[in-house]
């Protein structure tokens, strides 16, 4: 049996201009930071994950974090 921590954590934030230049890659027309809701995630980190129940290695955690630059 695998236990799983969820936890989430709301703030008002700003997003800058480098992030909206990189969200605006991949918007259909341009946006202005007031039309963007963004947050952050960890998207996977070394613990066993719910598939294999295996971690990730640091190099597959660094792969993926270029997936997400």
């Amino acid at each position: 049996m695998h236990e799983f921590c969820k936890a989430a954590q709301l703030r008002v934030g700003e997003v800058d201009n480098a992030e909206l230049a990189k969200i605006n890659c991949y918007a259909l027309e341009p946006l202005k930071a007031e039309d963007i809701f963004a947050f952050k995630v960890i998207a996977g980190d070394n613990r066993p994950d719910d598939r294999n129940s295996e971690p990730f290695t640091a190099e597959s955690i660094q792969d993926m974090a270029k997936l997400y630059a």
